[in-house]
């Protein structure tokens, strides 16, 4: 039974501005060392780091829990098994999957030349 879904589009071109301005801590705050490294060895790292970005807020959406004070963006981290992405979840996500009771997290991460794209569904 599916108990949550989470949909985010990312624009690539805003979000590589954004980092731009922020700078590469920003990148690092964000995004775990494997995720950073599974990014470098694609063809468009910043494509790819879009679409991890996507998958975090997907997921936020999927348990309804928004960002909060206990949350932290490494809280969600995009592992590829074989290419295939999964979602590793600790902190106060792990408390929500707890509360929910769900037994599988789903995630699907799309991108085009201009946007990335990722959905979550958390089941029971």
């Amino acid at each position: 039974m599916i108990v949550g879904l989470g949909l985010d589009v990312v624009d690539i071109d805003e979000w590589q501005q954004e980092v731009d301005a922020r700078g590469p801590t920003w990148i690092e705050r964000v995004f775990s060392a494997r995720e950073r490294e599974y990014c470098k060895g694609q063809a468009d790292p910043y494509r790819s780091l879009a679409g991890l970005l996507a998958a975090k807020e997907a997921t936020l959406k999927a348990f309804g829990t928004g960002w909060s004070d206990d949350a932290d963006w490494q809280d969600i981290e995009i592992l590829h098994d074989d290419g295939k992405p999964a979602i590793s979840i600790k902190g106060a996500l792990l408390a929500a999957r707890k509360e929910t009771s769900s037994t599988r997290i789903a995630v699907s991460v799309t991108h085009t030349k201009h946007y990335a794209a990722a959905v979550v569904i958390v089941e029971m």
